[in-house]
């Protein structure tokens, strides 16, 4: 019996396409910044065993935890997850920014590049869905604030956000600044792994849309990455 997942084929065919991209360029990177074929072949070799192995302790853990792709992340499964492989990671809290693609794992995102001003910034895609998995307290209700938010198009919109596999509500400050609402969770003392995800109704292939451009990624939006903060004081 085959696993069940929420990917049709075509997706799955694009996702895998995009992972192989991601993987040739930070190849090509690791290659270019040797300084001998020889130190080039050695990089190449030791970037390859750390992505499977680290590749390998991800499913196990998950699998430890009994994730699975249909079901939303379970805080109480993950547990043995943070008693053995989170402590590395860093934590956030209130007045933390999170940077995506630092410190974090994430999915559905095209690999790191610069933007306006030198700042790091993520075009997602060509999933309509991407997002985040960072250690995050969540003792106390939380906003997230997606910031510098841009889309490759006016018809390209974000229509969920996700919690642990679960709709928030969300409002757009501004223009540029997408909040949510992050839930608290009341049976733990401890940050725990928290999956923040973003979906919006399509994507669209950069040069069918901007022509000047030599980009055939299918993206959807961009940004820098976002802020964790408090619920307002209640006025009353």
């Amino acid at each position: 019996m085959e696993p069940k997942t929420n990917l049709s084929p075509a997706d799955r065919k694009v996702l895998l396409e995009d992972y192989r991209a991601d993987i040739q360029r930070r190849l090509e990177f690791k290659a270019a910044s040797a300084d001998s074929a020889s130190a080039a072949s050695d990089r190449i070799n030791r970037f390859l065993v750390s992505e499977i192995a680290q590749l390998k302790l991800q499913i196990t853990e998950l699998e430890l935890a009994g994730v699975r792709s249909e079901q939303p992340i379970d805080n109480d499964a993950l547990r043995p997850t943070i008693d053995h492989v989170w402590p590395s990671m860093p934590t956030y809290d209130v007045g933390s920014r999170i940077s995506i693609g630092a410190g974090v794992m994430t999915f559905g995102f095209h690999f790191p590049e610069l933007g306006a001003g030198g700042v790091v910034q993520r075009w997602s895609g060509p999933s309509t869905r991407a997002g985040l998995v960072a250690l995050i307290n969540r003792t106390a209700p939380l906003f997230g604030e997606l910031s510098n938010v841009s889309f490759i198009d006016p018809s390209v919109e974000i229509t969920r956000v996700l919690i642990d596999g679960e709709p928030v509500k969300h409002e757009w400050l501004g223009e540029k600044t997408l909040r949510f609402l992050i839930p608290p969770i009341s049976n733990t003392d401890r940050p725990v792994p928290t999956q923040i995800a973003f979906v919006v109704n399509k994507c669209l292939v950069v040069q069918d849309v901007r022509p000047q451009f030599m980009d055939t990624r299918s993206v959807g939006f961009c940004t820098i990455g976002l802020t964790l903060r408090a619920p307002a004081p209640d006025p009353s």
